[in-house]
């Protein structure tokens, strides 16, 4: 069976990208003890799942790698970024990082499980921490489809916000708990009944950054193996110039290392993708799979390499493996690229550097 050197390359890469994807996720930031002692370095800046869990921490890169769990510590935070704090939640009957989102008269937390919804909670000096109930379950009966909702959290949030009536309008304009209306409540909540109190967010709002990839060099098509779809309409086996471009959007609701891409390649194809792409400095793993939607099921591809931060730009060295039906291999190919950020975060003059 013919090796060629792109598939050689492609292997290669996979390989570096395995065993480098956890590791260069770290970003500058902070723990704070259980004695409120605070160290800085770089925590590992996972999934929201994940960062609620376990606090991957080192004070520099050749320190040694140590991991936290919500006993172990008080929080921890990333520099102009997210916060965490160890909280005891009843319905998991353990302690779990939250995000914290602010900190006033009524205080809000976030968190995000495997199944990616969205859940907040609320907590006062004299009421304890609450999760705000919110779910839709669909309802088959009889042939009938309809959706029940459960809404608890406009209930609670009145509640806890009884000691100022005029929140009651404000509360019951809520379809649903989401970041925006549960830091816009609380900050006004805070403002009405201590007007003088300093009231954090410590979310730094943001918008998704969007990123331009442009990559070329060399595939060869088609591999040895019996396939009954010619995607090139040619037969020879051979080389032929390989490139791509494509638009890359942010998925933060999911990490901030998962972009959405979609795109033009090679022989015509149409990708929609799913990408992981950490940030950090020197050489960093990227990743992606991606579906032709000009193709449909005929093509796949899974895409591994190595990332250089610049300045402005990043270069890439990519290897890319196209497969038929989700299983057979069909093309390899090896490019060059550059990914350019056209939209930039802007920092939020409320997120704060430090825990008071």
């Amino acid at each position: 069976m013919r090796i060629t050197i792109s598939t050689f390359v492609t292997a290669f890469l996979l390989y570096f990208s395995g065993v480098n994807v956890i590791a260069s996720n770290f970003k500058s930031g902070y723990i704070i003890t259980l004695q409120l002692d605070t160290i800085y370095g770089q925590i590992n800046n996972n999934s929201y799942k994940e960062n609620s869990l376990i606090c991957k921490f080192r004070t520099n890169p050749s320190d040694t790698l140590r991991s936290y769990t919500p006993d172990e510590l008080f929080g921890y935070r990333f520099i102009d970024g997210k916060f965490y704090v160890s909280r005891f939640v009843p319905q998991q009957k353990r302690a779990v990082f939250l995000e914290y989102l602010v900190k006033g008269s009524l205080d809000v937390y976030f968190q995000q499980k495997d199944d990616n919804v969205n859940r907040f909670y609320i907590a006062k000096d004299t009421l304890p921490l609450r999760l705000l109930k919110y779910e839709v379950k669909d309802i088959y009966d009889n042939g009938l489809h309809y959706q029940q909702l459960n809404n608890m959290s406009q209930i609670l949030l009145e509640y806890y916000t009884k000691d100022c009536p005029e929140m009651v309008s404000v509360i019951r304009k809520m379809k649903k708990p989401e970041h925006e209306n549960m830091i816009r409540l609380a900050t006004e909540y805070h403002r009405r009944v201590c007007p003088g109190g300093t009231c954090q967010v410590f979310e730094k709002k943001m918008p998704a950054k969007v990123f331009l990839s442009v990559s070329m060099g060399i595939g060869y098509y088609p591999l040895p193996f019996k396939t009954k779809i010619d995607l090139i309409n040619t037969q020879s086996p051979g080389f032929y110039f390989s490139n791509a471009v494509n638009l890359l959007f942010q998925q933060a609701w999911v990490s901030e290392s998962t972009y959405f891409g979609i795109g033009f390649a090679d022989y015509k194809r149409i990708p929609v993708s799913l990408m992981h792409m950490p940030e950090g400095n020197g050489l960093l793993p990227i990743a992606s799979y991606e579906i032709d939607i000009n193709h449909l099921n005929a093509s796949q591809n899974l895409m591994v390499g190595i990332r250089l931060p610049l300045k402005k730009i990043s270069l890439t060295l990519t290897g890319n493996l196209t497969t038929l039906m989700f299983l057979t291999p069909i093309a390899t190919s090896i490019r060059l690229g550059m990914i350019y950020q056209l939209k930039a975060p802007r920092r939020d003059s409320r997120s704060f550097s430090a825990f008071e």
